[in-house]
Parts: C-alpha cells; sequence; structure tokens
C-alpha cells in the first residue's frame, strides 16, 4: 500500500456513505478521506439536514492523490472500483452521496455528465441509492455549482427522513422509475 493512501473512515453502521474523489494535501495531513475546508463544507451541509458526521462513513474512490488532470487508466478505475465496492458491501449502506464526476459514474453511465444526473437517486450497487452531485472543489471555479450541490442534499434529505416514500430516480440509463425498493 502507497505511504499516500488514505482509507476510508467513519461509522461502520453508517446510513449514508459519502464518496469522494481522491485525497488532497488536507487528506494525507490528517489521513483522513476529506478534510479540511472541505470537510467543513460537508459537514455544514450533513447537519444542516440532521446528518452528523458520526452517522456517516466517508471514503474516496481514488485512494491517493491524482496528479493535476491526471485521468485514470482502465486498470486503475478498475482497481479503485473493486476497492470501493468492497467497502460498500462492508458498510451496508442504505445511501451513496457521490462527490464529483469520477465517484458518480461508477455505477452511472459515464454518457451522462454530471448536470443530467445531478441530485437524481439511482440504484447502487447492493441495492442501494446514490445521489451523485458535484466536488465542492468544483465551486471554486464556479460558484453557481453550490445550488446544484444543496440540491444533492435536499434529495439526501429526503431520501433519509421519508424512507417509506416511492421517490422518483433514473436508472443507469438515465430513464425516469418508479422506485421498487424502499429505504427504511
Amino acid at each position: 500500500m502507497p505511504r499516500d493512501w488514505v482509507d476510508g473512515k467513519g461509522n461502520k453502521f453508517a446510513k449514508v456513505m459519502v464518496i469522494g474523489e481522491s485525497p488532497g494535501k488536507y487528506e494525507l495531513n490528517y489521513d483522513q478521506p476529506i478534510a479540511g475546508p472541505l470537510r467543513q463544507e460537508l459537514n455544514t451541509a450533513l447537519s444542516r439536514i440532521g446528518v452528523y458526521q458520526e452517522d456517516v462513513y466517508i471514503t474516496n474512490f481514488v485512494k491517493y492523490p491524482l496528479a493535476d488532470n491526471k485521468k485514470l487508466t482502465e486498470g486503475e478505475h478498475e482497481f479503485f472500483k473493486v476497492r470501493v465496492e468492497e467497502e460498500v458491501r462492508d458498510i451496508q449502506p442504505e445511501i451513496i452521496l457521490t462527490l464529483g464526476d469520477i465517484a458518480s459514474h461508477v455505477w452511472i453511465d459515464k454518457r451522462y455528465d454530471m448536470e443530467s444526473i445531478n441530485a437524481v437517486p439511482h440504484k447502487g450497487l447492493y441495492d442501494t441509492l446514490v445521489i451523485p452531485t458535484y466536488h465542492f472543489t468544483s465551486t471554486l471555479n464556479d460558484p453557481a455549482k453550490y445550488n446544484w450541490i444543496w440540491g444533492a442534499f435536499r434529495s439526501l434529505d429526503e431520501c433519509v427522513k421519508y424512507p417509506t416514500k416511492g421517490i422518483r430516480r433514473a436508472n443507469a440509463n438515465g430513464k425516469k422509475e418508479k422506485s421498487e425498493k424502499m429505504v427504511s
């Protein structure tokens, strides 16, 4: 395991899992999957909907820092996909909030851009709900994306607070469908 490797952390019985993209300098310094100002943003957003960090498991799709604008090779992508799937299997969350393109497209067809899938719950691995959204870092270049991110947190809030309510979500090919699974 590389020295810069950052494992997931949090509640091993979490109902909610957050999957980011890859660790950066704060994450390496604190050995946390999301740390520093981004962690503060995440904690604020979660607490606004009544979900607290001690109730969440947080990880990244990529476990070590990526060089600027580096694209994962197919082999790297498959390697990390297997690792994240193992975490999902072990934690067994009911809802996964994915932050950013890399994490969001693990279970959602890559033909769909973030704008079209943002905040729309999808069926995920092991019958979880996956709620994709932009990564908080995307707001550095485009502050308007905060509205997109808050939309995903409102969707997360609805899924957490109203678990027996049938919700509409997009399946992997982007078509809306009535949920068959109710989150409990």
